[in-house]
């Protein structure tokens, strides 16, 4: 891998991380908001009901936002413990 190509790996994977910690943070405030999106549309429900689909769309944006993180942690240790074990290789520039 070369140096170009670890940083870009490494601002993906940093860009990763910061939107999923960004969704995990916000969680309640994305689910709430879906759900009285879904109450709004449906033009009413149960109160039971109405929590339950809160509870899901919060559910749902916790999972996302927990594979985010968890994905951009196992690219950047992938990358670096690569980096470590086999070093950067050089890139091949073609001089005319």
């Amino acid at each position: 891998m070369t140096k170009e190509k670890f940083g870009i790996v490494v601002f993906i994977s940093v860009l990763l991380g910061i939107v999923g910690f960004i969704i995990i943070f916000f969680s309640v405030n994305f689910g709430t908001t879906r759900a009285e999106s879904w109450l709004r549309e449906r033009g009413g429900a149960d109160t039971e009901y109405f929590h339950l689909m809160i509870n899901g769309y919060i559910t749902s944006f916790l999972i996302t936002g927990i594979m985010l993180f968890l994905l951009s942690i196992v690219v950047f240790t992938i990358s670096f413990i690569q980096i470590h074990t086999k070093g950067f290789k050089e890139s091949l520039h073609l001089e005319e």
